[in-house]
């Protein structure tokens, strides 16, 4: 809970400051660092590909509620 907390509150603060792709090598790094098992890397690379391209910057309107997904595994807001 914490990681998706201090995912999400990174995003909103540096959204404007500057966007990327993320490689999958940069992606599993930086999972790994914060503590997610190895044996899981594969599919959270999956996740932020399927959801966003690895793009931090993708905001996507899906839901019929009205709610946004951002960045780039798609916080739900």
């Amino acid at each position: 809970m914490n990681f998706f907390f201090l995912l999400f509150t990174a995003a909103v603060l540096l959204e404007p400051c500057f966007t990327l792709e993320i490689s999958r090598c940069d992606l599993a790094k930086g999972l790994i660092v914060r503590g997610i098992p190895k044996d899981k890397i594969n599919d959270w690379i999956c996740l932020a590909e399927s959801e966003s391209m690895r793009n931090t910057k993708t905001v996507k309107k899906e839901k019929p509620d009205g709610s946004w997904g951002y960045g780039i595994f798609q916080v739900i807001i």
